[in-house]
Order: C-alpha cells, then sequence, then structure tokens
C-alpha cells in the first residue's frame, strides 16, 4: 500500500472514479464528496479539488494539508493559485494538461453527438454535418461523424487543419455565410461565430449543439426567438463518460504525485 495520503473532493461523478483508480493503484486516497472534511486524516500529500474550486475551499482544506503539499483543481481561478502559491503549495490545473485534453476530447465527441441525436429529427448518417473548428474536439467530433455515414463540412481558418479534413475525405469552409443546408451544427469556437444574422440562414431541421466553453459561440436568445433547437453542453464527459474520465485524470494526477512525493 502506498502511504501517500490523497484527499479528493466534490460531488462530480468523474470525481468518484478517480478515487476508486487511485486507490486500486496502492494509493490512501479518501473521497469527500460534500468537501466537508469530516473525520478526515490531516497530512495529506495530495488533494484534488473540483472544477473551479473555490476560495473558501481552499481556506477549508488547510488543516488537512502537510508543507508543499500538491494541490490539484480543475481551471482554479488566479485568486485560488495565488493562495495556494502563497501558502507553499503547487498547483497541477488537471482541465489544462493538453493530455488529459486530448483524452477527454473523445468523451466529449461522443457526448455531442448524444446530444445532437437528442434534439434532431433526423439520422445522422447521411445527414449534412457542419463542424466549426478543427482543434482537439472538432477533429475527433468530425472524424466520428464521419465514419458514422455523416456528410461533414469543418469550418477552419487554419490551411494546414483544412488540407487535413479534406485528406480524411471532407469538405471545407473558410467562411460560413448560410446554415440552409446543415442538420447538424456543431460549434467549438468561443467566439460569437453563430450570431442572430448568420442563424436567420438555419434550415428548418437545423440544431445546434454548443461544445465552447461558457457562454459559447452561438446566439442563444436568437435561437430562443426564432425556435432553434439549439443546446450549450458543458461538460459531457461528466454526463456520458465519468469512469473512462475519472481514470484519465487520475493517471494524470499519478504521473504528478510521482513528481512531488
Amino acid at each position: 500500500m502506498n502511504q501517500t495520503l490523497v484527499i479528493i473532493l466534490g460531488e462530480d461523478p468523474r470525481q468518484e472514479y478517480l478515487y476508486r483508480e487511485l486507490s486500486h493503484s496502492g494509493y490512501t486516497a479518501l473521497y469527500d464528496p460534500r468537501g466537508d472534511f469530516t473525520a478526515l486524516p490531516k497530512n495529506a500529500a495530495s488533494i484534488v479539488f473540483p472544477l473551479f474550486p473555490s476560495a473558501r475551499l481552499f481556506y477549508h482544506s488547510l488543516d488537512y494539508c502537510r508543507p508543499q503539499a500538491l494541490l490539484c483543481a480543475g481551471l482554479p481561478s488566479k485568486e485560488f493559485i495565488s493562495l495556494a502559491n502563497g501558502h507553499g503549495f503547487s498547483v497541477y490545473d488537471y482541465m489544462s494538461d493538453k493530455e488529459v485534453a486530448q483524452r477527454n476530447a473523445v468523451a466529449t465527441a461522443e457526448g455531442a453527438i448524444a446530444e445532437g441525436l437528442r434534439l434532431s429529427r433526423l439520422n445522422l448518417q447521411n445527414s449534412n454535418c457542419l463542424v466549426m473548428g478543427y482543434g482537439l474536439c472538432g477533429e475527433i467530433l468530425a472524424e466520428k461523424c464521419n465514419l458514422l455515414g455523416a456528410n461533414v463540412t469543418v469550418f477552419d481558418r487554419d490551411s494546414f487543419k483544412l488540407a487535413h479534413c479534406q485528406s480524411h475525405g471532407m469538405q471545407i469552409m473558410r467562411t460560413v455565410t448560410d446554415l440552409n443546408t446543415f442538420s447538424y451544427i456543431f460549434n467549438t469556437i468561443p467566439a460569437p461565430v453563430l450570431n442572430a444574422a448568420l442563424l436567420e440562414t438555419i434550415s428548418d431541421d437545423g440544431i445546434i449543439i454548443d461544445l465552447a466553453s461558457s457562454p459559447g459561440g452561438t446566439d442563444f436568445d436568437a435561437c430562443f426567438q426564432k425556435k432553434i433547437p439549439a443546446k450549450l453542453c458543458p461538460s459531457l464527459p461528466a454526463i456520458y463518460a465519468p469512469k473512462s474520465s475519472g481514470i484519465i485524470l487520475a493517471n494524470a494526477i499519478k504521473l504528478q504525485l510521482e513528481k512531488y512525493t
């Protein structure tokens, strides 16, 4: 049994599977979903916080950290990082880890397709599908839609990425002026790309799944007024693949623990 004590906080379903994976890997892991620290031992080598941890939760955890502990958190604020560093702790932002992002993109893409099928009245196969943005998530999403038989078009401004799309048999767009031909529209761009003027061109069967960080890249007020089915979909890995995502986080955190403990 590894004597390294790790405390995992938060009710996000990924946290429970993260805890299980660390326990199975031999760590002395303890799971506190409410973050109230009831009956927990002190002197933890690491505390794993949920997404967007508050300063209040940080202060609550202070008595349970050993000196120079590793604090793992998802998208911590500058205030959180500053507080942690000021108390001599290192901070690992697991959601900014490129390897974690790459692996999580699979769950996000699969979840996006599931959400799209729930909103749409049409099969994905043989439908015209637009993927806006060809980053980590956009690439996997476009390729999965392509493999499922959709007619995929990718919008991006990066010529190299567009060449990659074409090499995989997908259509490309450098500008989007008309949505009329698309039944499925997936946005991954964190900018107002699906504005009210562009939404005027959407087809009667068009639906929008927005995967960009909040507030997304869609004018949802305009969608509501025009009765366009549209949904902002954050944290899809926690909804559709919490076990897989929890294991991904556990493996990333184990690598960090090897460096700091």
